[in-house]
C-alpha cells in the first residue's frame, strides 16, 4: 500500500496548534497531573498526549479539544453555557447567509 503524501501546514496553523498545545501542557503541569492521567481522562494513550503537547498536527482536533477541556483550558468560551450560546449565535448567522457562496458577477465601475 502506498504511503499518503505528507501534508504541509502553514506557519499560522502550526503556531495556532502550538499555542493550544502549550496551554494544555501548562495547565496540566500547574494542576500536577501526569501525562498518563490526562490520557486516561480523554481515553487516549500517553504517547498521544505527548505528541499533542508537542503540537503534532497529526493528532485529531477533537483530541486537542478534549484535552483542553479536561485540563481547564477554555478554547472558545469560559463555560459550557457560553459555548452553547456562541453555537446558537453562529447557527443564527448561518441561517441568514446564502446556502452556497457565489462569486460576485457584478463589475463595479469605480473609474470616476
Amino acid at each position: 500500500m502506498a504511503k499518503a503524501p505528507t501534508r504541509i501546514y502553514s506557519k499560522q496553523t502550526q503556531n495556532t496548534v502550538l499555542v493550544l498545545s502549550t496551554a494544555i501542557a501548562i495547565a496540566r503541569k500547574e494542576q500536577g497531573w501526569s501525562e498518563a492521567l490526562v490520557a486516561e481522562k480523554i481515553n487516549v494513550s500517553r504517547s498521544t498526549v505527548q505528541r499533542l503537547e508537542k503540537g503534532d498536527l497529526t493528532v485529531g482536533i477533537g483530541i486537542y479539544f478534549e484535552a483542553a477541556w479536561a485540563v481547564g483550558v477554555k478554547v472558545f468560551a469560559p463555560d459550557d453555557a457560553s459555548l452553547k450560546q456562541q453555537l446558537t449565535h453562529n447557527k443564527d448567522i448561518l441561517r441568514l447567509l446564502p446556502k452556497a457562496a457565489q462569486p460576485s458577477r457584478k463589475v463595479i465601475d469605480d473609474n470616476f
